[in-house]
């Protein structure tokens, strides 16, 4: 039984149709997959960082100066209490985690471009691929 094609259309028109939507959707598979499959898709976690020497003795001045973050010169606001409270507590662990990577342009780019480059290689190569099988095939049937 023979397939109909639209009026228009001849078989090849209907099998470049066909490889275009292949070509294209394993493009988009591609392009979704490659920075979970390279791991570019992660941000680099935070850590511990230790107080240097002259931060610890800059704090523990300050807290000297400040009775423990309780009394505080004239201007007293919110905010020093608070920066002291975070500094105190800094010195008395030590050191301050400090977070990891963020999401920034350059981690956006660096995503983006993988996902081109991806789409771009798996479209060309599936349109390319079968072309050339077809070739060769005809080529070893002579």
């Amino acid at each position: 039984m023979q397939k109909l094609l639209p009026a228009g259309r001849d078989q090849s028109e209907g099998d470049a149709m066909k490889r275009w939507k292949v070509a294209i959707s394993l493009a988009i598979v591609a392009a979704l997959v490659g920075p979970l499959v390279t791991g570019t898709w992660k941000l680099r976690p935070g850590s511990w960082h230790p107080l240097p020497v002259d931060e610890r003795e800059r704090i523990a001045k300050m807290a000297t100066e400040t009775d423990n973050c309780t009394h505080f010169p004239t201007p007293e606001t919110e905010l020093s209490k608070t920066i002291c409270t975070i500094l105190l507590s800094d010195l008395h662990a030590g050191g301050r985690y400090e977070s990891g990577e963020r999401i920034t342009w350059r981690y956006v780019a660096k995503n983006l471009e993988l996902m081109a480059g991806a789409f771009c290689l798996v479209f060309l190569a599936a349109m390319i691929l079968p072309a050339l099988a077809a070739r060769y095939w005809a080529w070893l049937k002579r």
